[in-house]
């Protein structure tokens, strides 16, 4: 499995949650993350680069 918050692997040995994601317009997921406080992976909130009109 792998950790929805961190995307790093969890281990047979960790302990972690499963948290039901529920869709609006679509069936939901079942997410795992580990019960540890883990850091988050970065998400780009914006575009790299400006592509103006032609």
């Amino acid at each position: 499995m792998i950790c929805t918050r961190c995307d790093q692997p969890i281990r047979d040995d960790e302990p972690y949650e499963t948290v039901p994601h529920y869709g609006a317009s679509g069936a939901g997921a079942t997410l795992h993350v580990h019960v540890r406080a883990c850091d988050p992976v970065p998400q780009q909130t914006y575009p790299s680069r400006y592509r103006g009109g032609v």
